[in-house]
């Protein structure tokens, strides 16, 4: 009748709705396909990476281009299809067939790859920057924060849900603990992103476009 009725008899116009369901069933098949094709270890340690045009060695360092040194695993034609096949099995052992029936069509996304976890991150950080931007805080992040933040947001199985986790502890949060032990927190201030030596988080440098002035303070 194009309408839905809670159990408190409220009734809501659905007659012009597109209902749109997501589940993670059969993730794991995912999981193992893009492992599979990558030649990853299940402990994440440094291994052997094939791609679409090569292969190669270890986990991208702070400064290597992530396009280089782990190729993203994408699937073929075929793979993809059986892969497609095994999925629509799996959903269907785990939601009953009155209910799948009901449903007008089901569509399986191909897995994200590291090249679209980078261009999210461009996404992702604009959004910061525009909110810093608001409060007089010029950020510059270097292409070796996104890839490195792109790395470890990296989840063929979770899509882009862990890279909005990685940004907000590994970038926004350090930058709020960074600008709250300012002095002069009402003035305008220009930051620069970099990689720890290390590797292990994200460093802020203040940069001045007026060295001479910065050198009279």
């Amino acid at each position: 009748e194009g309408r839905l009725t809670d159990n408190k008899g409220v009734t809501v116009d659905f007659t012009n709705t597109i209902i749109i369901m997501t589940s993670n069933t059969g993730s794991y098949l995912i999981s193992e396909r893009i492992e599979a094709k990558e030649g990853a270890k299940v402990n994440g340690k440094a291994s052997v990476a094939v791609g679409a045009e090569g292969a190669g060695v270890g986990a991208a360092g702070a400064g290597t281009a992530l396009a280089e040194s782990q190729p993203d695993a994408k699937l073929s034609a075929d793979e993809y299809l059986t892969l497609q096949n095994e999925l629509m099995a799996v959903l269907k052992k785990t939601i009953r067939p009155e209910f799948l029936n009901r449903i007008d069509d089901v569509v399986i996304f191909h897995p994200l790859g590291r090249q679209h976890i980078r261009r999210i991150v461009d996404i992702q950080l604009s959004h910061v920057l525009e909110m810093l931007n608001r409060q007089k805080v010029r950020l510059t992040v270097t292409d070796a924060v996104k890839d490195w933040l792109a790395e470890r947001g990296y989840d063929p199985v979770y899509g882009a849900r862990p890279l909005k986790r990685i940004i907000q502890t590994q970038l926004v949060n350090p930058l709020s603990k960074y600008l709250l032990r300012r002095e002069d927190a009402l003035e305008s201030i220009q930051l620069e992103a970099t990689v720890g030596k290390n590797g292990s988080g994200v460093e802020f440098t203040e940069v001045y476009d007026d060295v001479e002035a910065w050198a009279e303070e």
